[in-house]
């Protein structure tokens, strides 16, 4: 037999200010109702404020879970853009031949899922190590661009594909093949690399070995069969690279300091910088007879410069073995009255940490392991 639900009716009495609840025949005051009331409603606050917000409505009415705290990401381009108020660039002006969406009915780009932020009491999550690939960052340029020194040989077309027309296999790979390193290691001191042009597979050249830096710094894994990469003719690179919009270009005649990042381009070469020293010499990594190396601009007198001294201890304390059969790290003071200058904007290669502004000195200190 079921039972029947009470059912409640709320009466107006003649007595003033007086309302009567009426359930199943028999009356009670609304007063005693609302007592009964109060313990229940009590309750319920207590378990909403333990639980927070726990069933937050979204626009419409549905109830949503709250969404986890991430990083904010660094601002892209557009995000600058819509910031200020400012028309957003279209395309992809930080990486050429990587499709961005531009339309508004494109999809919109997912943002990169960081480290979650840590409660107090928990050890937060690790930094990244450098170098990683597909990181635009200055420090991680520099991390990228150390790998190949001390063990990579220079070879004439090394980076390049067979016909010769841009980046081959090495350069569209991320990390360091180790066939450069078995072939370094059987060299000697008399290496000479007229002995092995166009065995690309065995070593960089100047413009190989930027391509393949810049490779590794906009690129993953996953991304290796986008683009045809970042080799071509060493005088062209830092033009290119501004064309881009990419950096600001600096001609050789109104060059005047050299940063650490900068991409510099001469007749049939292409070096990047490691800073300015004190003494106005420069710091810098380059593919150059015999190898990819850590070298400073001489100066016209006998006495070495603060950055060929800079560039010997590094080489020295980081690179032994590679110093003991080729102790050279020394080049022509026209580096720097010839060099076209590709400075990064912000905007595509982030520099938190201020890296541009240090001096020679103070980016060596930095990316130069502790002996």
């Amino acid at each position: 037999m079921q039972t029947r639900p009470k059912q409640y009716t709320l009466l107006r009495t003649k007595t003033p200010k007086r309302k009567v609840m009426v359930c199943d025949g028999k009356t009670m005051s609304t007063r005693r109702y609302t007592m009964l009331l109060i313990p229940f409603l009590l309750l319920l606050c207590s378990c909403s404020r333990s639980q927070g917000n726990m069933f937050p409505l979204q626009k419409g009415g549905t109830a949503s879970a709250k969404p986890p705290l991430y990083n904010m990401p660094s601002p892209s381009p557009q995000n600058q853009a819509a910031a200020s108020g400012t028309p957003a660039p279209t395309g992809n002006t930080a990486f050429p031949g990587i499709p961005t969406p531009d339309s508004p009915s494109a999809e919109p780009e997912a943002l990169p899922v960081q480290a979650p932020l840590t409660a107090p009491g928990h050890a937060p999550s690790p930094l990244p190590e450098f170098p990683q690939a597909g990181v635009p960052l200055m420090e991680n340029l520099i991390f990228t661009a150390l790998e190949p020194v001390g063990g990579t040989m220079y070879v004439w077309g090394g980076g390049w594909n067979e016909a010769d027309t841009g980046a081959g296999q090495e350069a569209l790979s991320i990390g360091c093949s180790r066939r450069w390193a078995e072939f370094a290691a059987a060299q000697g001191g008399d290496y000479d690399y007229h002995d092995h042009r166009y065995k690309i597979h065995d070593g960089l050249d100047c413009s190989g070995y930027i391509g393949w830096l810049l490779y590794n710094l906009f690129h993953t894994e996953a991304s290796l069969s986008e683009g045809d990469g970042y080799v071509m003719k060493s005088t062209l690179v830092a033009k290119t690279l501004s064309d881009y919009g990419w950096g600001e270009l600096i001609p050789a005649s109104d060059a005047a300091e050299w940063k650490p990042g900068d991409i510099c381009s001469m007749s049939g070469h292409v070096w990047l910088s490691l800073g300015t020293c004190q003494d106005g010499s420069v710091l810098l990594l380059h593919a150059s007879p015999p190898g990819v190396r850590i070298c400073g601009t001489a100066s016209s007198e006998s006495e070495k410069t603060d950055a060929v001294m800079l560039a010997e201890k590094w080489m020295s304390g980081c690179y032994p073995q590679w110093y003991e059969r080729f102790p050279g790290c020394s080049v022509s003071n026209s580096y720097l009255t010839s060099s076209d200058i590709m400075r990064w904007s912000s905007g595509t290669l982030e520099d938190a940490e201020r890296f541009q502004a240090m001096s020679a000195e103070e980016a060596a200190a930095y990316f130069m392991p502790e002996s």
